[in-house]
């Protein structure tokens, strides 16, 4: 063996070496394959430089997989540079009073609920107070109370969970849910569940349990629901088995746009679009500024995101993310700064946001994020139970709690144009 074949063989060993104990640490099984394939190929002296080069680049590519996590390596890191790229904050607009034909009736409760879906000819509820847990159905017309369904006092609903409809049932995502008889107590059995109401009556079914939950999101291949730590799976059509599961980062929230389930990365600081036919994730798109970010629904092709601990305090406020551009494209003040803690529900209406907030309701561009009319109300705890991300829109009314006089409220969005 001449001393140049010598070195070839050492060098060739060396790497194979260096890519095998990384690929113990990684799940890059596609680029140890053509690492390998390449060695192969490249023995000639004549290519012994490219193959050199060829083989140590593929050996960053695993290394720097290994680095930042199981998620980034599997996809596109689209998106990914070292600041961000902020657009200018639209400005709050003064508020003017709203009109009084505007809110067509309130219901009052017997303890704050979050309106959070319209379907079936009822408006759904849910209030999360202890051993006042309840599922609320009312007339979305009069708000009159059609039936309630009560919990045992471990019930805890997460924030961003919804009642979705899937099939015939309606299913909510519940944390620390007790079956009944179990005493409520510190000692008694505790864990995570999928519960189902009959759409039509709003009786409660036999719940789905699962590993962890708190979060779920309608798409058009069905409803998925997290069912365990960074697991999410799809939902059969009656909401009683799941059907296929993929990972993802869950941390705040599960949105859907383009095509994508989409959440935020707190280790890699990103915000992360999974295929949920595959589990594929082909974009992402950095935050590094944001130690933590909500996500809320946009549009069809767009998120809201508030990022959360944010380095860059005047960039604080809720932006517009692009999911097919992979970009942050509008912002607005309102969100931030003195909303850091709310408001934590929009509505989307067509090419208009509403959201509402203490004593405000305010209505968006959807596209541009600038604020088109903010209403001021005589009601001052607007939206703020903490419950639900998404406030229901449905025959141009829209439905809002008010945790002050534990009411619900219908304003006509008709009379607000």
């Amino acid at each position: 063996m001449s001393p140049r074949d010598a070195f070839e063989a050492e060098v060739a060993t060396a790497l194979a070496e260096q890519a095998e104990s990384a690929q113990q640490m990684s799940d890059t099984t596609v680029q140890l394959a053509r690492l390998q394939r390449a060695m192969s190929r490249d023995r000639s002296r004549l290519r012994i430089g490219v193959s050199v080069m060829a083989a140590a680049a593929a050996i960053a590519v695993i290394a720097g997989a290994v680095a930042v996590g199981p998620y980034v390596g599997r996809g596109n890191n689209s998106g990914h540079h070292n600041a961000t790229r902020f657009p200018k904050l639209q400005g709050i607009v003064a508020a003017a009073p709203l009109p009084a034909s505007a809110l067509t009736s309130s219901g009052p409760l017997d303890a704050t609920a979050a309106p959070e879906l319209v379907t079936a000819g009822a408006l759904w509820s849910v209030q999360n107070a202890g051993n006042e847990a309840f599922v609320l159905r009312s007339d979305p017309t009069t708000l009159r109370t059609i039936s309630t369904v009560r919990f045992s006092a471990a019930f805890g609903h997460w924030q961003v969970s919804q009642l979705l409809r899937v099939g015939d049932v309606v299913v909510m995502p519940v944390a620390g849910w007790q079956p009944a008889g179990s005493g409520g107590g510190e000692r008694s059995a505790a864990g995570a569940a999928i519960l189902r109401f009959d759409a039509g009556t709003g009786r409660m079914l036999t719940p789905l349990l699962v590993g962890a939950t708190g979060f779920d999101v309608a798409t058009p291949m069905g409803v998925f629901v997290q069912v365990d730590v960074n697991r999410v799976g799809l939902l059969d059509p009656t909401g009683s088995r799941i059907v296929r599961q993929i990972s993802m980062p869950l941390d705040g929230a599960v949105a859907y746009a383009s095509g994508l389930l989409w959440g935020f990365d707190v280790q890699t600081r990103k915000l992360v679009g999974v295929d949920p036919s595959s589990g594929r994730i082909p974009h992402t798109f950095s935050l590094p500024e944001a130690a933590e970010a909500e996500l809320l629904p946009g549009g069809p092709d767009a998120l809201l995101v508030v990022p959360r601990n944010i380095t860059s305090v005047q960039d604080t406020g809720t932006y517009r993310f692009d999911t097919r551009r992979l970009r942050l494209t509008a912002g607005t003040e309102y969100g931030g700064g003195g909303f850091s803690n709310g408001p934590t529900a929009w509505a989307i209406d067509g090419n208009r946001l509403w959201t509402a907030y203490g004593a405000l309701l305010v209505e968006f561009d959807a596209t541009t994020l600038r604020m088109l009319h903010a209403y001021a109300v005589t009601q001052t705890g607007l939206n703020d139970t903490g419950i639900n991300a998404a406030v229901p829109v449905a025959g141009g009314r829209m439905y809002v709690s008010d945790s002050n006089t534990n009411e619900v409220h219908s304003f006509d969005l008709t009379r607000l144009r």
